[in-house]
């Protein structure tokens, strides 16, 4: 909704009938709204919109949608100066003051042969209770589960584009539930049950040299009170954001851009389990079914974006056997 006000060098601001959205009133047949009842009203449209196309979508599907069709508009970026990816102070206030920007209802809905989106709809079990060398249980959680997903690009229409710029969306949507005792949280591993981040292999890096990569990320965090995020430097500044300011909370997004040629060998991505209160908290809400048994649904939204005039959704059909927004 964004604005509803005229500044005339006054403070507040004056709302205006030509800025507000016009609805029915209680009293009158028709009202003015502004202000984060009209953006709610909006939003929830768009939701409808995607469920009505979509009926088969999760929850974390349709609200990931919204954010993954955002856009900054300049007026936002004119805000804040014109955030370069080396300014992370910059991106951190386009985010606080204007979230991902401007849902686009065309992107929301559709692929185009230029930008095809894939949707993973899964899950995974985050935490499990090992045994020590004599078999007992122990009186900690582990993670258990990590999911790899390697991408159906179509690679040599990729390489046609070695070099022109192609940009790479990633969105990961999941629900968490809060600590029902922990009133403040005393650190933010301690409000979420779990927490889900995405990877991406690396340029130059095999498949099996990403895994263990992961893999070590993981065994390394288990021996730390708190999960430290990768921000090793290799690789991240293809990234728009960076993991340094896009993982936080339960809805994560961001930009990689790079040529074909580089997309072609980065085709796995990884979601990691990052942990939470079900991790630690072992009895609740009874020994016999313990949060940390459930697994943890999640969805996560893939969109290859290039200007070239290029047929990458096609090839990705035949792959996936899938029209549409390809969901697997």
């Amino acid at each position: 909704e964004g604005g509803n006000y005229i500044g005339k060098g006054n403070f507040p601001p004056e709302d205006h009938a030509d800025l507000s959205v016009l609805t029915t009133g209680r009293d009158n047949p028709f009202s003015l709204s502004c202000d984060t009842s009209a953006a709610n009203a909006q939003a929830c449209r768009l939701g409808a919109m995607v469920w009505a196309e979509y009926p088969d979508y999760w929850p974390e599907t349709v609200r990931g949608l919204l954010v993954h069709s955002a856009r900054w508009t300049p007026a936002m970026l004119e805000q804040c100066v014109n955030p370069s990816k080396a300014d992370m102070t910059k991106k951190t206030t386009l985010l606080r003051r204007y979230g991902y920007g401007v849902p686009d209802t065309e992107t929301m809905l559709s692929s185009l042969k230029n930008r095809p989106c894939v949707i993973v709809q899964d899950s995974l079990k985050p935490f499990k209770i090992g045994a020590d060398e004599e078999g007992n249980p122990r009186d900690y959680a582990s993670y258990c589960e990590m999911n790899f997903y390697e991408l159906p690009w179509p690679e040599e229409q990729l390489e046609k584009l070695f070099a022109e710029p192609v940009n790479l969306r990633v969105t990961l949507s999941y629900f968490i539930e809060p600590n029902p005792s922990e009133r403040p949280p005393k650190t933010r591993y301690n409000y979420a049950s779990h927490g889900l981040r995405f990877k991406m292999k690396r340029p130059g890096e095999s498949s099996d040299q990403f895994l263990k990569r992961i893999n070590a990320h993981l065994a390394e965090s288990e021996s730390r009170a708190e999960n430290p995020d990768d921000v090793s430097n290799v690789g991240q500044d293809r990234w728009l954001l960076g993991p340094m300011t896009r993982d936080r909370g339960s809805l994560i997004s961001d930009v990689w851009t790079g040529t074909g040629a580089d997309l072609a060998n980065q085709n796995m991505l990884a979601v990691v389990p990052q942990g939470g209160w079900w991790k630690h908290r072992l009895k609740f809400p009874d020994g016999n079914k313990p949060r940390h048994v459930e697994k943890a649904r999640f969805s996560l939204i893939i969109s290859l974006e290039s200007e070239a005039d290029i047929d990458i959704y096609t090839p990705i059909i035949q792959k996936t056997g899938m029209k549409g927004q390809v969901v697997v």
